[in-house]
């Protein structure tokens, strides 16, 4: 509950300040599938830099070594492409496909 009032108030000054962006503190900490341990809190920041393109970068803040950055760019409205670089270095790429069935 604290979390999440302290994530409202640092989005709404971000956004003022940076423009389109969000801020997340996740009390939890990183948990990846390289490294599924949890070594105390993280802290994201996102940037959406054009309408398809999305940049997000996550560190835990006990271990700056443990960093993520993420970037997701929309090819259309049921595809995407997605960039992950990983603490240890590690870069994947993902292809994501949307479909809905009725």
């Amino acid at each position: 509950m604290l979390a999440a009032a302290l994530n409202a108030t640092l989005n709404n000054r971000a956004q003022r300040l940076f423009g389109n962006s969000r801020i997340k503190i996740d009390p939890q900490g990183l948990e990846t599938e390289t490294s599924p341990t949890q070594n105390g809190p993280a802290v994201s920041i996102e940037q959406q830099v054009k309408d398809n393109l999305t940049l997000t970068y996550t560190t835990n803040v006990s271990q700056t070594s443990q960093q993520i950055i993420r970037a997701e760019y929309n090819v259309s409205r049921n595809v995407s492409i997605v960039a992950i670089r990983d603490q240890n270095g590690v870069i994947s790429f993902d292809v994501k496909l949307r479909r809905r069935k009725r």
